[in-house]
């Protein structure tokens, strides 16, 4: 009895646990500003098993990767690492996948990958049974760290290989491959009937009969030529495998100097090379095996709900906001505060949103609401979401409701599309051809895409994964318990939308070590288009994704024991009884090059560097050689490089030349106002302050939602400046020559700095013509002729010359210039390395104190000193005036005039 009842409390317990978390309190919150509930990541997999089972041949994944730059070494280090994770006396590997970096292909043949993993698994006495793959432009992959354990790593655009190995029981594995001339006629494939596409798909069908009654779970690659096909075979196998669970990927490169590959073996074909140029690879797995696919659109809502007035297939031509959810409307209100004008326009535009208009119109109007960042990224691409499951009677939520279906798994409302087409006549917008069905009465929404928002979703993504999990434990299912997760997005997001650095944990395969722990396998790589259905669980429509995160977990059906969960006796045991696997040499972090004074070493970008850029909805890598900046700077470096090539292309040095003469003739332009002179009056009666104009910062994101230029300049006028400074660079800080010419326009008294990686004359030409008064060179990013160089031009153009310096070595590069040639030195406290601020401003201090600091002084005795980055507060300020600074340059920290009038009242000594 007394047993009974401890079991019972027990039960009472767990209950209670599960019933606390499936109430979910984080659904009510923001995701934006609240970190995802989860379970410890060891308890991902949960031991619930029978006291006396029968032993069970585990299901086992394992991964491993290798940065090596030679393929073969690569190919040996991952297949010796990765065989070396499979239980003891693993005979056969079910499948293996194998991802490859196509940055080997300028230097190897990709024939060799296939070959050399199934002979090295056969040196050690296994059989590889089926293998599928592709080339990427990025791998993930599993390493061994020093401690030791495993560690999930993303490599974008560097070289290499990505392997992972998988025992199955009780699971019919068939890889295939169908070319392109085995596929139908495209052109009909719509009429087409299941029978018609069972017979082209029957490579698909298991060979064994004793699966039928399973569902099939079939995994797919398509080569870079499929994609012209993929729409109407995703289809075809919709209408021939209703039931099965389908999700892929579509082949990507690091250049196009290399071709897409796609790999598929079974030793029932053992002289097979794997390797095919075109087609689509797959594998068709039945049995003891569940697979939960997940789709990330990587996109959020901005603006109200809109009803499809007119449309039709893929076009909408008019909508109006759907006033049943409640006036979502992000018209802003008119407040007592406006003016009389003020309220009736904003009374006028919310009466407007009331009525039906063309989309575009509605765009342009719904545009100006938005703040900043929202705006840019709408002007980049144009994302609608249209209503899924439409239901006259449905009714879907704003973005936090949005989010909060995913977290309690019910998927996406939406189904995010990139706009085909736009016309400009009637305003109407056409989506990608077959992707949607529109018509009347259907909900419509906008969407960005941004990396706040991307990483909202994936958070509610998982939380959603894990609440099903705990459902269907509480409703006394079998417990699933995850094997591997195959992490597959899309190239434009990793570095590009999440900033993350190859080599390293990125935020993608970061989120599935959270969720389900270091434990269970994490291998993948990035894509030119994921596909899958959008309904987690669910075999609904298979639909492809240019930009999305692919998120398939994957484990036993049964309770069978999965390998290397806590809990499963010997999971801890590698086959040889060896020590970890090594760490792959190319993988240990290594800091950005130096010299002998510890100056970061840049190197000039590659002219045929690889690099990504998007064609509608698809991420396509371009261009040659592979390039990876080794610091913040040196990708700005590279970028500016870029930006300033295709200013070049568009308006020529030559007429960039003969405008600025122009410019220059007239009486009104001849002469600049003096920065240097404005900073020295003004320290006169204390320090110095000039705030800077600047959009956003490297650390922070975006400074404010709206960047109101009219507005800022008021205050900052009104706080007393006697100095202004303009950050126009658009790479690392948002701004532009624009926001120089719009600064000039509202303070027309004030003299400005234009603050820009300044590398090539025709910068300062334009900033000329866009209204500065001085321009900012960066020590850092040049050389001593380069500064000469640029400060000579400045000056023949009447510009005054600051150079920014963050170290005291960077002095050696002024030591040759003669007297009168700089004007002012910016002492700064960043790290161009990864762009960070010394919080406590000591970068800045120590240069200010510095005997090479005096020495400069000495020689160009007229010279301002000031400091800049991370100035924030009136102690600093006063420790910055004790050491000899005339003047301090706020951007980031300047939320007010209040700094201003701060800065002032400090007296130097």
């Amino acid at each position: 009895m007394k047993t009974f009842h401890t079991t019972l409390a027990v039960l009472l317990v767990l209950l209670e646990l599960c019933t606390s978390f499936l109430s979910f309190p984080s659904v009510s919150r923001n995701f934006r500003n609240s970190p995802p509930i989860t379970l410890q990541s060891d308890q991902a997999a949960w031991p619930l098993r029978p006291l006396f089972a029968a032993p069970q041949e585990p299901i086992a994944f394992v991964s491993s990767l290798s940065a090596d730059q030679e393929l073969e070494s690569a190919l040996s280090e991952v297949a010796k690492s990765a065989l070396s994770k499979l239980p003891a006396g693993t005979s056969a590997v079910s499948l293996a996948i194998i991802s490859v970096s196509s940055s080997y292909d300028t230097q190897s043949s990709m024939a060799v990958v296939v070959p050399a993993i199934v002979a090295q698994a056969q040196a050690q006495g296994v059989t590889i049974e089926n293998l599928i793959g592709s080339t990427a432009g990025g791998v993930i992959g599993g390493v061994s760290n020093q401690n030791g354990d495993e560690d999930t790593v993303e490599c974008e655009g560097i070289p290499a290989v990505s392997l992972t190995l998988t025992s199955l029981p009780d699971v019919s594995v068939e890889a295939w491959h169908i070319s392109e001339s085995e596929v139908p006629d495209m052109e009909y494939a719509e009429t087409y009937s299941e029978g018609d596409w069972l017979k082209y798909l029957k490579k698909l069908e298991p060979e064994s009969e004793e699966e039928e009654e399973d569902p099939k779970n079939i995994y797919m690659i398509a080569g870079g030529n499929f994609q012209k096909f993929l729409d109407h075979f995703l289809k075809g196998v919709d209408l021939a495998f209703p039931s099965a669970v389908k999700f892929g990927s579509v082949a990507s490169t690091v250049s196009s100097l290399s071709k897409a590959r796609i790999y598929s073996y079974s030793h029932k074909n053992p002289d097979s090379l794997g390797i095919f140029n075109s087609g689509i690879v797959g594998v068709t797995m039945t049995g003891d095996i569940t697979v939960k696919p997940m789709i990330a659109q990587g996109a959020r809502v901005v603006g109200p709900t809109y009803k499809v007035v007119d449309g039709n297939d893929s076009i909408v031509r008019s909508i109006v906001l759907d006033e049943t959810l409640g006036s979502e409307s992000t018209i802003e209100k008119a407040k007592e505060s406006d003016s009389e004008l003020k309220r009736a326009e904003k009374k006028m535009a919310e009466d407007m949103s009331k009525l039906p208009k063309p989309v575009l119109a509605e765009v342009n109007m719904m545009v100006k609401r938005l703040d900043d960042d929202e705006q840019a990224f709408m002007k980049r691409a144009l994302l609608i979401g249209v209503e899924r499951n439409f239901d006259e009677t449905t009714t879907v939520g704003n973005t936090v409701k949005e989010f909060e279906s995913l977290a309690t798994g019910k998927g996406h409302s939406y189904l995010v599309r990139q706009v085909a087409s736009a016309g400009m006549r009637d305003g109407s917008v056409t989506m990608p051809k077959g992707s949607v069905d529109i018509c009347p009465g259907m909900r419509l929404r906008f969407f960005v895409r941004d990396s706040e928002g991307a990483k909202e979703e994936l958070a509610a993504l998982w939380t959603g994964y894990k609440k099903i999990a705990l459902e269907e434990a509480f409703e006394g299912k079998t417990m699933f318990r995850p094997a591997a997760c195959l992490t597959l997005p899309t190239m434009d997001r990793g570095q590009k939308l999440f900033g993350d650095r190859p080599g390293s944990g990125g935020l993608e395969s970061g989120i599935v070590t959270e969720y389900l722990g270091s434990r269970v396998s994490n291998s993948g790589c990035f894509n030119n288009g994921v596909f899958a259905s959008l309904d987690p669980g669910v075999c609904s429509e298979t639909s492809v994704f240019g930009s999305a995160g692919l998120h398939v977990v994957i484990g036993p059906k049964s309770d069978r024991h999965v390998w290397g969960s806590e809990g499963f006796e010997g999971s801890e045991q590698t086959a040889d009884d060896s020590d970890p696997a090594p760490v792959s040499p190319s993988l240990k972090k290594v800091a950005a090059p130096r010299d002998e004074d510890g100056e970061l070493v840049l190197k000039r970008r590659e002219v045929q560097s690889g690099r990504a850029i998007s064609v509608s909805t698809i991420n396509w890598s371009v261009a040659g050689k592979e390039a990876v900046p080794t610091s913040q700077l040196e990708y700005f470096l590279w970028e500016k490089e870029t930006e300033v090539d295709r200013l070049r292309e568009r308006n020529p040095l030559a007429n960039i030349l003969s405008n600025c003469k122009a410019f220059m003739m007239n009486p009104e332009n001849a002469k600049t106002l003096d920065w240097v002179g404005a900073i020295r009056k003004s320290s006169e009666s204390g320090l110095a302050t000039i705030p800077e104009f600047k959009r956003a910062d490297p650390n922070i994101g975006s400074l404010r939602k709206r960047y109101l230029i009219t507005q800022l300049a008021d205050e900052f006028k009104e706080g007393g400046a006697a100095a202004l400074s303009v950050n126009c660079d658009g790479v690392m800080f948002g701004g532009s020559p624009e926001d120089l010419e719009n600064v000039r326009e509202a303070c027309p008294n004030l003299p400005l700095l234009a603050s820009d990686l300044i590398i090539y004359p025709y910068q300062i030409y334009k900033l000329r013509m866009s209204g500065a008064d001085a321009i900012n060179l960066v020590a850092a990013a040049s050389t001593p002729k380069d500064i000469l160089y640029s400060a000579k031009i400045g000056k023949s153009l009447g510009l005054q010359v600051c150079v920014c310096v963050n170290s005291v070595a960077q002095f050696k590069k002024l030591e040759n210039l003669d007297a009168g040639v700089i004007d002012a030195i910016s002492c700064s406290n960043r790290e161009w390395e990864d762009m960070s601020l010394d919080a406590t401003g000591q970068r800045a201090i120590g240069i200010l104190k510095s005997a090479e600091l005096k020495t400069l002084r000495e020689k160009h005795p007229d010279l301002v000193v000031l400091i800049e980055g991370g100035v924030s507060t009136e102690a600093y300020l006063d420790e910055v005036a004790e050491a000899g600074a005339e003047g301090v340059i706020i951007g980031s920290g300047l939320s007010s005039a209040l700094a201003l009038q701060a800065g002032r009242s400090i007296k130097r000594n």
